[in-house]
């Protein structure tokens, strides 16, 4: 093995290897298109590097000579994709001339193949000639009348590019342009002026054209993966940019029931202070009773750690973080929830009920936004049916083990539920029946149920009244191995 098949193995290698990689990121986006015209001319390329390669090792005209016509469907297929790839990254330039550009191609493939001559361009006369410590095959090449509209065909693909390279430069994208553009009109003229040196015999040496449009393949390659790396960053800023809406909201469901907090916060506060004046009437007496007093100390206690339960609670609550995702209990989560939202229920007029399945797994989640979520859902139950004058009804919270082992959480109320027109819109940002809402809770909610590897929905109650939001939450790995 030479190093010519050597050097143009690596580059039908190199080139399927970006195909792959493109096809692969094509799958996974919306707009797949420059990412599918970019696989189409890799594996383009890697075929002309083969036929290339056949042409260095030909042994008489007649292998030559088929090779040669042969290598226009792969030059064909790289002038219709230079084009898709440029049209549909840039989106600018002036698409008349991408379609005469290919247009003129696909004429002069179809007279390589039906023309009486054989092909645009054809060898007259082979021989062997050294180069470097290899042989290779060298042809006469003389070009037919068909070969002045290929010519044509990626002259105007070439004016194509610069026009769409020079908008995009003007609209302030410097450096795609210059890159991306500059590249592509670089490689490409260089390719079919070493074409024309070699076809002309002013040189003497095989075609390279497989490098030269390898050159081209890079220099979009650079240009889309720049793509990937932008929509990267952007889906970054995204995610902070929810997880900030996320904090905004809990502090905004926090301020819907803060006035309950401090009523809940008023009793063990109130208990201290009345602890507190007892002990010192004890203390007045000439024989103060220390047992009493000691009871009364440990009732202080008792109830300046409830009270430090409820400031922590809401300091957690309040906390902005990202997951922090650790097994817990979903009946204990409920409980607290519960807790948090009692004194708000009663001033509401709204029973608070909850029901809870035995035997639940452990879910793995972070206790604090799955508290916001649970909390979003019960104060929405709430104010749904306060608005029903008429109504006040019953807000039930559960949970259950569903068929596939995974936990299901439930928040049911008997308010006045949902219209068929809304349910497709209940979870979209920014969409809300509130006269005040800023309908991000059910939106920001779903997002953090499916970044727990979950899923969350709503249902019509049917004939009975109200609604039910129900998610589901995976097992735990602790708790499937315990």
């Amino acid at each position: 093995m030479n190093w010519m098949t050597i050097a143009w193995s690596m580059v039908a290698a190199a080139c399927l290897t970006l195909g792959m990689i493109n096809l692969r990121v094509a799958i996974g986006q919306n707009h797949p298109t420059p990412y599918l015209f970019f696989f189409a001319n890799s594996l383009a390329v890697a075929s002309l590097a083969g036929l290339e390669l056949g042409l260095l090792e030909a042994t008489n005209l007649q292998q030559y000579e088929s090779l040669l016509h042969w290598a226009q469907l792969p030059v064909w297929v790289m002038v219709v994709s230079i084009l898709g790839v440029v049209w549909s990254l840039f989106r600018t330039g002036r698409t008349w001339l991408a379609v005469v550009a290919a247009g003129l191609n696909t004429i002069a493939l179809i007279a390589n193949f039906v023309a009486p001559e054989p092909g645009i361009r054809h060898a007259v006369a082979v021989e062997r000639m050294p180069l470097f410590g290899a042989t290779f095959t060298y042809a006469k090449v003389e070009n037919s009348p068909w070969n002045l509209v290929d010519v044509m065909s990626v002259a105007i693909l070439l004016v194509f590019v610069l026009d769409a390279s020079i908008k995009l430069w003007q609209k302030g994208e410097r450096q795609r342009a210059a890159i991306a553009g500059g590249g592509i009109l670089f490689f490409m003229l260089a390719a079919r002026a070493y074409a024309l040196l070699v076809e002309t015999g002013i040189v003497h040496t095989p075609y390279f054209l497989c490098f030269t449009y390898f050159g081209v393949l890079i220099a979009m390659g650079h240009e889309l993966s720049e793509q990937v790396l932008r929509a990267d960053r952007l889906a970054l800023a995204l995610r902070e940019s929810e997880r900030q809406l996320a904090h905004v909201e809990r502090v905004s469901t926090m301020g819907q029931f803060a006035t309950s907090l401090a009523h809940e916060l008023n009793q063990p506060l109130g208990a201290i202070l009345r602890n507190a004046e007892a002990a010192e009437l004890f203390l007045q007496s000439p024989a103060p009773d220390l047992e009493e007093l000691r009871a009364i100390v440990r009732d202080i206690r008792k109830d300046e750690r409830r009270a430090c339960d409820i400031i922590d609670r809401l300091r957690s609550f309040l906390k902005r973080g990202d997951l922090d995702a650790r097994p817990l209990s979903v009946g204990e989560l409920l409980h607290e929830t519960v807790k948090l939202t009692r004194p708000h229920a009663t001033s509401r007029g709204v029973t608070l009920q909850m029901t809870e399945a035995e035997g639940l797994p452990l879910v793995s989640g972070d206790r604090v936004h799955l508290q916001q979520v649970l909390l979003n859902l019960v104060l929405n139950a709430m104010e749904a049916m306060n608005a029903d004058q008429n109504n006040k009804g019953y807000v039930t919270l559960g949970a259950v083990k569903n068929p596939s082992g995974a936990v299901e959480v439930f928040v049911q109320d008997t308010g006045p539920g949902f219209s068929v027109e809304n349910a497709a819109l209940l979870f979209e940002a920014f969409f809300t029946t509130k006269r005040r809402g800023m309908g991000l809770g059910l939106a920001i909610s779903r997002t953090i149920i499916e970044a727990h590897g979950g899923r969350l929905w709503a249902e019509r109650n049917g004939v009975q009244r109200g609604a039910t939001f129900r998610f589901t939450l995976p097992s735990s790995p602790a708790d499937c191995l315990s």
